[in-house]
């Protein structure tokens, strides 16, 4: 649960950071890689914070199908990401 928080806090910071700049960049338009990685960095720490506090309960609850089901629909997402950028 303590490492839920942490990962909460880091995961809220930098998107409020990342909207500062979102803001600047309407303003300025120099700005959009570092907005990128931003919010690059705070969707990661969103994963962690769910793999560490879900998977273990759904490991527990549902067994391997649980986790095998969760690894299936991160990598739809990800493909549907990358065609969506093609």
């Amino acid at each position: 649960m303590l490492m839920a928080i942490f990962w909460s806090t880091i995961a809220t910071g930098t998107l409020l950071v990342g909207m500062v700049l979102a803001y600047r960049n309407v303003v300025t338009k120099r700005w959009t890689g570092l907005i990128m990685a931003f919010d690059a960095f705070a969707a990661g720490a969103l994963l962690v914070m769910l793999t560490d506090s879900m998977i273990p309960e759904s490991f527990e609850h549902g067994g391997k199908a649980a986790v095998l089901s969760l690894v299936f629909g991160f990598g739809v997402a990800v493909t549907l990401s990358l065609m969506q950028m093609a």
